[in-house]
């Protein structure tokens, strides 16, 4: 008998639950049935044709493009496995044909695939080698996109530090292209970043400023995220009915754009505030909401390769979580019914005693009936072993097809990780090909750079600290002598790394032809010749190229001892008889956007007495702008004038000592890594 009783209350459960899961696909049907929803999120036969016809007649570069839209298809519908074997398979086609813009394409999405599966370390190595290509290729907008990519991760790992630089870097670009798409989605994830650290004034300052670009294009989408991060903020402020006015902005406009991972959040946040808010009724709707779309989400997952017993615990878990919410609701709709209704429940509750206790005494008496009972318990017993032969055939066959998935899983995984490792190991063979030529392209640079007996044989009282952010530079140095001229610049041309150097091989040219050809040895001069030759060799009267340089020149008279000093925003700084100067350079650069009929740069005259020395520093931005220290923030300007006050004195060596000791312990006691190329010189006359 008690079996019996266990079986009929599994009926009683299966009956209960049943009703749920109609709900559940009843309100999956609504969002699939809106007009808005995408209705070819699955890649169609049409498009998988079109792959198989673009390989049959060799037309690769169509076939790797074909490829890569059918994985960002299947990576919208979450489906993980078959989004990575189609990424592979374009990034395959486009090494072969070497198409660079598709293999970095290639690179980001495989990294968002990881991303999607908290596999950081690996999204990281896809995303940098994605970054490395798409700068070399010059492509703007896809390095905002991988560097916006990269910041995510940072943020998830709380390196809220890493993460804010990374999302500037990419705003800056953004911003630079005109792309108002991406510019809100940056300010978003900016405002998302806030929000984690508790900054709420500064998230809703974002989230607001995401708002004004995304309602001005219409970008619906996006706009769902900005109004759940601003209910999730009111929520954590105890503002509630804000929370719920911009909670049911979200979720109406999500229904619209079928934005079903963000419904299940922003129903999650209206049932918490709407509870907050005592407004038990419509909590547990979207309590029910939240429920319904969590485990739909869910049930699409489990059938993918990625499927694995992490995701089902994962599973398990929320289903528990969402169990107890329940019951915390329904506690909460039983403390608001009336005493009128409490004081029925107890009426019915004492009738269905007196109910049992009647049945109980037919139940003796009934007891009489031995032979009756007999035969029904010979019939019981017959449809209970009949019962747990169906339940022992309905549990093997459950492990047969469960065993039969988890080997067809693995073996997809094999097949995955061998396509990877052999990815990878083509990456990498790649890589060292390029490190190879970058290695052997800073051996030429270095070359062109004056040597330290140059150095050492026109300016005996000088150091130069020159440590390059990548292999080569973007910034670099310049020391020649003409009869009785010392010209010294410190350079920092746009960019760092490859192009960097591309920039700096090309200044370092015009500056020898004005100096050495032409014979022009004045200060100001010099910079004005240097722009017309950068803006002439860029040919950017013509063009939207608008790459330069900054720098700060000195021309020395080593008979008049005078000392004539130009600057395009870098600046100069000495120090005469223990008082520090610092001369600010023109705010303007070599190259680059001319909005002036003619660029003119002016000129300082400083005067080197011959009784005492005079100590001088010349520098690029990259040793203030550095990060670090306890608190993360720039060296700046004022701890560099501190720093050489301190020093000024000292043997040049041991200066050029304590500057990369200050910059090196800088970096260690902060969370940043080298942003910049550093070049710090001093010299004393």
């Amino acid at each position: 008998m008690r079996v019996l009783y266990v079986l009929f209350s599994f009926c009683l459960l299966v009956g209960k639950v049943a009703p749920l899961y109609a709900q559940k696909d009843s309100l999956v049907y609504t969002y699939k049935q809106s007009p808005n929803t995408n209705k070819e999120a699955l890649p169609t036969k049409n498009l998988l044709a079109k792959l198989a016809q673009a390989e049959n007649s060799r037309n690769w570069k169509d076939a790797a493009k074909l490829a890569y839209e059918i994985g960002i298809d299947y990576d919208h519908q979450t489906n993980y496995s078959l989004a990575l074997q189609y990424f592979l398979k374009s990034l395959q086609i486009a090494q072969t044909i070497q198409d660079t813009k598709r293999v970095a394409a290639s690179l980001n999405s495989i990294g968002i695939v990881y991303q999607n599966q908290q596999d950081y370390n690996k999204a990281l190595a896809y995303f940098e080698q994605s970054l490395a290509i798409k700068k070399s290729i010059n492509d703007r907008v896809g390095t905002s996109t991988t560097l916006n990519n990269m910041a995510i991760i940072y943020r998830n790992r709380n390196q809220y530090g890493k993460a804010l630089e990374t999302y500037q870097a990419s705003l800056v670009i953004r911003q630079e292209v005109q792309d108002k798409r991406l510019i809100a989605a940056t300010l978003n994830n900016i405002a998302t970043l806030y929000e984690v650290q508790k900054n709420y004034e500064l998230a809703l300052e974002y989230y607001q400023k995401s708002i004004t670009l995304k309602e001005e294009i219409a970008d619906k989408q996006g706009l769902v995220h900005s109004f759940n991060g601003l209910a999730s903020i009111y929520y954590d402020k105890k503002d509630y009915q804000k929370s719920v006015v911009f909670g049911e902005k979200a979720f109406q406009l999500g229904v619209e754009t079928a934005s079903i991972k963000e419904i299940r959040s922003t129903a999650q946040i209206l049932y918490k505030s709407y509870k907050a808010n005592k407004q038990y009724d419509k909590a547990l709707l979207y309590h029910e909401h939240y429920k319904q779309l969590n485990d739909s989400i869910f049930s699409v997952e489990k059938t993918k390769a990625f499927a694995r017993l992490e995701e089902k615990q994962l599973i398990e878990k929320h289903g528990k979580e969402m169990e107890i919410a329940q019951k915390e609701a329904e506690s909460d709709r039983f403390r608001n019914l009336t005493q009128q209704e409490i004081n029925q429940r107890r009426t019915e509750h004492f009738q269905n005693i007196s109910q049992k206790m009647r049945l109980e005494r037919n139940r003796l008496k009934a007891e009489n009936k031995t032979k009756e009972l007999e035969v029904q318990k010979q019939k019981e017993e017959k449809a209970f072993q009949k019962i747990i032969s169906y339940l022992i055939l309905f549990a093997f066959s459950g492990a047969s097809m469960a065993t039969f998935i988890i080997f067809r899983s693995k073996r997809k995984e094999q097949k995955t990780n061998k396509a990877l490792n052999n990815t990878l190991k083509l990456v990498n063979e790649q890589k060292k090909a390029i490190t190879d030529s970058i290695n052997y392209a800073k051996r030429i640079q270095m070359a062109i750079l004056p040597s330290e007996e140059v150095f050492t044989q026109i300016l005996p009282e000088s150091f130069v600290f020159f440590q390059p952010r990548n292999i080569v530079s973007g910034d670099f140095y310049y020391l020649e002598q003409k009869e009785n001229k010392i010209i010294l610049a410190a350079i920092d041309c746009t960019g760092h790394g490859v192009p960097g150097a591309l920039m700096s091989m090309m200044g370092k040219e015009i500056l020898s032809k004005i100096i050495q050809d032409k014979n022009i040895l004045q200060a100001n001069l010099i910079l004005d010749e240097l722009h017309k030759g950068i803006r002439t060799a860029l040919k950017q009267a013509h063009n939207e190229n608008r790459d330069g340089m900054d720098l700060a020149l000195v021309v020395i008279d080593t008979q008049t001892r005078q000392m004539e000093f130009s600057g395009a925003k870098n600046p100069l700084i000495f120090i005469q008889n223990g008082k520090l100067q610092h001369i600010k350079g023109d705010r303007k650069a070599i190259g680059g956007d001319q909005r002036e009929q003619e660029r003119v740069f002016t000129q300082q005259l400083i005067t080197l007495p011959a009784n005492e020395g005079t100590t001088a520093y010349l520098f690029s931005d990259g040793f203030q702008d550095q990060f670090g220290g306890e608190n993360d923030k720039k060296i700046s300007i004022g701890r560099m004038k501190t720093l050489f006050t301190e020093i000024h004195a000292l043997p040049m060596q041991t200066q050029k000592e304590a500057v990369k000791k200050y910059f090196d312990d800088w970096i260690n006691a902060g969370t940043s890594k080298q942003m910049d190329d550093i070049l710090v010189i001093g010299f004393r006359l």
